[in-house]
């Protein structure tokens, strides 16, 4: 059994209770940790960097499993799985290129491929397994970016550093067709409707 870590910033939507009731039902491990803590930079409150931040802390300060699996508060497992295998959403130019020009998050994109120098999306909304050694060796490689405020998003940095390879997916957050779906995520206000409903309706 693997251990399961949320990075989590605080907030009243509801989406950090069903994840984890959602987990207990369907999704094996051995703990469960929800983790606030952080060491603060100058640029830690870049929510990438903060989520970044936050597994250095896990990683140094919990007994985490060899082996753990990734979470956001809003990623909801549907139905029972043994396990999740790595997932990618084609090139990160490819998804560059599906998001609007001018967000902080295609902003964030470009810096993962500008660091990387090219490579594979890692960027869904699906459980991502990672070894708690290499993820350490990795941050510490990236302590220049984190001080910059220049890093790239963990998922994808990990992804192409260790060549994990995995399948192509399309992405699930607040997909228009939610039956037969293992995984779906959502935004605080979809949550709230009925998006929302379909996932509550699966404790």
């Amino acid at each position: 059994m693997k251990d399961i870590v949320i990075p989590y910033l605080k907030n009243n939507s509801g989406e950090l209770e069903t994840c984890i009731a959602l987990i207990k039902k369907n999704f094996p491990h051995r703990n469960i940790y929800v983790v606030e803590e952080y060491q603060k930079t100058l640029h830690s409150s870049v929510s990438h960097i903060n989520q970044i931040l936050k597994l250095k802390w896990a990683i140094e300060n919990l007994d985490l499993t060899d082996e753990f699996y990734l979470f956001n508060d809003d990623f909801f497992v549907l139905e029972q799985v043994k396990g999740t295998p790595y997932f990618h959403r084609g090139t990160l130019d490819e998804h560059i290129a599906s998001r609007h020009p001018r967000g902080s998050y295609t902003r964030a994109l470009i810096t993962t491929r500008d660091v990387l120098g090219g490579g594979m999306s890692y960027e869904l909304h699906v459980p991502f397994m990672l070894d708690k050694r290499k993820l350490s060796l990795l941050i510490q490689s990236l302590s220049p970016n984190i001080h910059k405020g220049k890093c790239p998003l963990i998922r994808s940095c990990y992804g192409n550093a260790y060549e994990v390879g995995g399948e192509y997916m399309d992405d699930i957050k607040n997909p228009e067709n939610l039956e037969s779906a293992t995984y779906l995520s959502t935004t605080e206000a979809s949550f709230r409707r009925s998006v929302g409903d379909y996932i509550r309706s699966k404790l």
